[in-house]
């Protein structure tokens, strides 16, 4: 094979100099120009199904055909030795059913093999010494994986929604990782990186000598109902627990010292977070996980069947997805103790249908409020000066929003996918700028006021005398009690509707 591929390769290849530089000109259609970086040159090359980068003492893998169902990569190619599987070398490759890789191969890039959902078993050989973070991502039909004793590094995410995976079994050799039914856990057993999201126990208690639990250790462990954490567990990685849709409750004992952002995103079942008296970092009241001095709000379980809540006075900031995905919830109060909402705090809060941002707060996140489809109307205080990119994304039935002259900065996608809004503001600021550029129908809240005229379109008609009504059955709300109270009485009642009457019918 050696012998054929150089005999070919000289075949198809001339020598060209340019600029000094000794360069491989293709002479036929699957033999791509010599690539040069600041420290290597290679070349392109394909070769039936698969294509290969040829450097001078080695070759990768770096591309399959999408439609291919069956591949080898060979142990040499143009000569070289093949080392490695490249970086996103088999994405997508959906038909991918059988694979076979030669002792050759030390690297698997990082997603290598994503998305090859067809794809039910790999053998990796014990030449392997690096498999790349999300290398097997999506790999939905693999059930199982050997990990050899050659492997000392597995990337972040390696195996995550490989959702028929039930054992990831690692060599007795292996100096780095060991597993424990399947569970791949460090060699000494203190960190747990991947619990296998295809195995169906509805319960896991996780091993005494476990100090940290790794980043989307359990992501998406769908069948998981109980988690048991144990009292060795110092440290609790981002996103830990996303999507484990059964989980219903879950303990944090004192010994826990750091919790990752987004631990427990997706826990749609989750209806309590119970925190240790005796922990010195987290607390939780009603089920809900603050720091412990609560002056952070990290998570509202999105299990929680409440539809109103109010968030204790003593919180100063409400976190990264802190209220994301609770569906039940349709009234939140935020107490003027807040001065930070972090990014994607109530994101997707799909029956949220009130809420009021107080003068206290200082910063909106990006995302915060977005998917929020029922919210119908909001304020911005004067404290805030710059509305995020995506702030109210997609809040498909916001009709009105308020934006003081304190803010000056919009960003473009803010309120995209709000279709029917009416934006309230102050002539020249960026709210008139931004309402114009976005084709929005802006009012302004200095211009001359008409007293009946509720809507500010300046005129007084019966989209007035509506929302009059609401309002007097505590449906709506008034940006100016002044132009509602008609009769002048200081009071806005029902016979302010007997004056809206008169001027609209005599």
């Amino acid at each position: 094979m050696k012998n054929r591929l150089k005999k070919a390769m000289a075949a198809v290849l001339s020598l060209a100099v340019v600029g000094g530089v000794v360069s491989a000109v293709p002479l036929c259609s699957d033999m791509s120009a010599s690539v040069v970086y600041a420290d290597s040159e290679y070349y392109k090359v394909t070769e039936g199904a698969l294509t290969y980068f040829v450097y001078d003492d080695h070759a990768e893998v770096n591309g399959c055909d999408k439609y291919a169902e069956s591949v080898e990569i060979l142990s040499e190619f143009a000569g070289v030795p093949v080392t490695s599987i490249g970086n996103y070398a088999f994405d997508g490759c959906t038909y991918l059913t059988e694979i076979t890789i030669h002792d050759s191969v030390t690297n698997i890039g990082y997603y290598a093999f994503n998305w090859c959902k067809s794809l039910t078993e790999i053998k990796v050989p014990d030449s392997v010494i690096s498999i790349g973070y999300n290398a097997f991502n999506s790999c939905a039909s693999l059930t199982e994986i050997k990990i050899p004793d050659s492997v000392t590094s597995i990337g972040d995410d390696a195996f995550s929604y490989c959702t028929s995976l039930t054992e990831i079994n690692v060599s007795e050799n292996n100096s780095e990782y060991c597993s424990i039914n399947g569970v791949l856990f460090n060699k000494d057993k203190t960190e747990l990186y991947t619990y296998p999201c295809g195995k169906t126990d509805k319960k896991y208690v996780i091993p005494d000598s476990v100090t940290s639990v790794g980043k989307r250790a359990f992501e998406p462990c769908k069948d998981l109902t109980e988690i048991t954490i144990p009292d060795s567990v110092t440290s609790i990685g981002e996103y830990v627990f996303v999507l484990c849709e059964g989980l219903t409750r879950i303990t944090i004992p004192d010994s826990v010292a750091s919790i990752g952002n987004c631990a427990f995103s997706g826990c749609t079942s989750l209806t309590e977070i119970n925190v240790s008296e005796n922990n010195s970092e987290y607390c939780s009241i009603n089920g809900v996980l603050f720091n412990k001095d609560k002056t952070e709000l990290y998570t509202y379980p999105q299990g929680k069947t409440d539809k109103k809540y109010v968030i204790p006075d003593s919180v100063t900031r409400i976190g990264d997805h802190a209220f994301a995905g609770c569906e039940n919830l349709t009234e939140i109060t935020i107490p003027d103790s807040v001065a930070g909402i972090e990014e994607n705090a109530f994101y997707s809060c799909e029956s949220l249908t009130e809420i009021t941002i107080p003068d206290s707060v200082t910063s909106i996140g990006d995302f915060a409020f977005a998917f929020c489809e029922s919210l119908t109307e909001i304020t911005i205080p004067d404290s805030i000066t710059i509305l995020e990119d995506s702030t109210f994304i997609f809040c498909t039935s916001l009709t009105k929003i308020t934006i003081p002259d304190s803010v000056t900065s919009i960003g473009n996608r803010a309120f995209a996918g709000c279709t029917d809004v009416t934006i309230y503001g102050y002539t020249g600021s960026a709210a008139e700028k931004y309402a114009a550029e976005k084709e929005f129908t802006f009012i302004a809240l200095d211009a001359e006021k008409t007293v009946g005229d509720l809507n500010g379109d300046g005129a007084v008609n019966a989209a007035d005398a509506v929302i009059l009504q609401k309002y007097i059955l505590g449906a709506a709300k008034l940006v100016s009690n002044a132009q509602a109270d008609l009769n002048g009485d200081g009071i806005v009642n029902s016979l302010d509707m007997v004056q809206m009457r008169k001027k609209l019918f005599g």
